[in-house]
């Protein structure tokens, strides 16, 4: 549904698709935990040029 939102408890996987030629993004919401701050990411080296400036992730129609 548009707008809407999804809490994922912690541990399972949470693989996300959307429709053919439909454009989805994804946000994280990440809570810090009391004494258990999140001050790094771990970024899988297959997708690391999605961080570039210039990265093409939609094709020109």
């Amino acid at each position: 549904m548009d707008n809407s939102a999804f809490f994922i408890p912690g541990g399972p996987t949470h693989p996300q698709v959307a429709a053919p030629g439909f454009a989805m993004y994804y946000t994280w919401m990440i809570r810090h935990l009391e004494n258990n701050p999140w001050v790094s990411r771990d970024n899988d080296p297959r997708y690391n040029w999605l961080l570039e400036a210039d990265a093409k992730i939609w094709p020109n129609k």
